[in-house]
Order: C-alpha cells, then sequence, then structure tokens
C-alpha cells in the first residue's frame, strides 16, 4: 500500500525509477528504489510520508547517496521519529527495549486496523456516490430525470442530483463505519444506529437541492447496503468474474 503512494509520489516529482525491487517475506515486507534525484529532496517527500499518511509511522525509508550515506532528517531541520507507544524518541526506546513486542504488535495493529476501515469506508462512499452519479446520467429514462431532460420531475435535473449525491458522500461512509463497528452485533443492531444518520443525510441533501428529494429513497436503500459491506471483510466485497444476470452470463466487476 504504502509502495503504491511512493510510486505515484515519484510520478509527481517526475523522477524515473531506473530499478525497483520488492521483497515479502515472513520477516516483513521490503522494497528499493534506485532514483537519479537530489537525496535531500527524495528524503523530504519519505519523511513527509512517514509523518502524515495514516500508515506512515510504521515504515521506515531510508534515502542513501551514491556512495552510501544515509541521509538524516536532522538535515532537512526535522526531529527524530516518535515512538508509536509513548511518543518519545523512537531510537532511544528501541535501543533500551522500553516497551515489549507484545505491547508494539498490539499498536501496529492498532495502527493498520483504523487505516484499513478508513480506506474501505472511503471506497463504499465513492462506489455508492458512483452509482447514484451513474443513476441519474443514463439516458434515456422516459418520464424520469436523465441527460436530456427532467421528465415528469419539473423541480429538479441532473444538476440537482449531482448536488444531492455530492452531499450524501459523508453519509455512505458513516453508514460503511456503524456497518464495521456492528459487525459482531445481530444485523438489526446495525439497522438501528442507522437512524440518526439517515435523519441527518436527509436534511443535507435537502439543504443541496433546496428542499428538493432526489435520493430519499436512495437514502435508505443504499445507507444499508454501505452499512452491509462494513459487516463484511472488504475480499466478499467483489463479484465473481462471471455473474448470472436475467439467465445470461455477464462479466462482471469490481
Amino acid at each position: 500500500m504504502e509502495t503504491g503512494i511512493s510510486k505515484n509520489s515519484f510520478r509527481l516529482h517526475t523522477w524515473i525509477v531506473f530499478i525497483y525491487e520488492e521483497i515479502n517475506e515472513a520477516t516483513g515486507n521490503e522494497a528499493y528504489y534506485v532514483i537519479q534525484s537530489d537525496p535531500l529532496i527524495i528524503k523530504k517527500l519519505t519523511s513527509d510520508l512517514e509523518d502524515e499518511s495514516e500508515l506512515g509511522r510504521l515504515f521506515d525509508m531510508d534515502v542513501l547517496r551514491p556512495n552510501g550515506e544515509k541521509v538524516d532528517r536532522a538535515e532537512l531541520g526535522l526531529s527524530p521519529r516518535r515512538c508509536l507507544i509513548c511518543g518519545g524518541p523512537a531510537k532511544e526506546c528501541a535501543r533500551s527495549h522500553t516497551h515489549t513486542v507484545e505491547q508494539l504488535q498490539e499498536r501496529t495493529l492498532q495502527i493498520l486496523t483504523k487505516a484499513m476501515e478508513g480506506f474501505q469506508a472511503k471506497k463504499a462512499a465513492s462506489l455508492a456516490c458512483r452509482a447514484l452519479l451513474y443513476e441519474v446520467c443514463t439516458t434515456p429514462k422516459p418520464g424520469l430525470v436523465d441527460r436530456s431532460n427532467s421528465g415528469s420531475h419539473q423541480d429538479m435535473d441532473v444538476f440537482t442530483f449531482i448536488s444531492s449525491a455530492s452531499a450524501l458522500w459523508p453519509y455512505f461512509e458513516t453508514c460503511t463505519r456503524i456497518g464495521m463497528a456492528t459487525a459482531k452485533l445481530p444485523a438489526p443492531e446495525t439497522f438501528l444506529r442507522l437512524r440518526s444518520a439517515g435523519k441527518k443525510a436527509e436534511a443535507d441533501m435537502f439543504s443541496a437541492t433546496g428542499g428538493v428529494n432526489t435520493h430519499k429513497g436512495a437514502i435508505f436503500s443504499v445507507g444499508i447496503l454501505c452499512a452491509a459491506l462494513g459487516r463484511l471483510p472488504e475480499e466478499q466485497w467483489k463479484i465473481p468474474d462471471k455473474v448470472l444476470l436475467n439467465g445470461r452470463r455477464t462479466a462482471g466487476c469490481a
């Protein structure tokens, strides 16, 4: 995951990666890059990733000059990395074995779990909003709002739906997180906790559309769907390569 972030960052800087090697073993995950650029600029990027990204604190990214000399954070005026557990200087805690392996493993799991839940909730919200936008843009839909006309709904148009879908993005993320938080509880408990979020989402919709009801049904149905996704492991979100639809075989998609 962090490797992907690094690759994207390199592209933004128009850096050429001459050599890339990834190693995934039971002892851990490693990646090596050979890049032509100012070592201090590269170190600034890796330090930003370590300090600012959700998973950055779990990664140790060293930058070596051509002579093998390691670039230090102090050269950029940055403070040393902090301990995951107590917030003190990480090197001192590591050197003195201040914390047990079990404590480090528990803290690492907390960081990974929180980050993965965040990624999954955002993914579900993104897919939900995309579905709403695809639906309104499907043309023609006789009697309904589409890209060509408003059908029988003269109080709304395609832009009203776009505004509404955009306002509902946080709601769908919230629904997914509610599903995650109640995954080990009976399903009716998830449904009950969605009610207050749904009421707020309805108010947000009306605020975005000037009082027009564009997605009241979707707030109910798609909100439940996002919560159901939250209750499931992400690997169960994917549709098989081939799915049976209306008695015919069709290509599936994630």
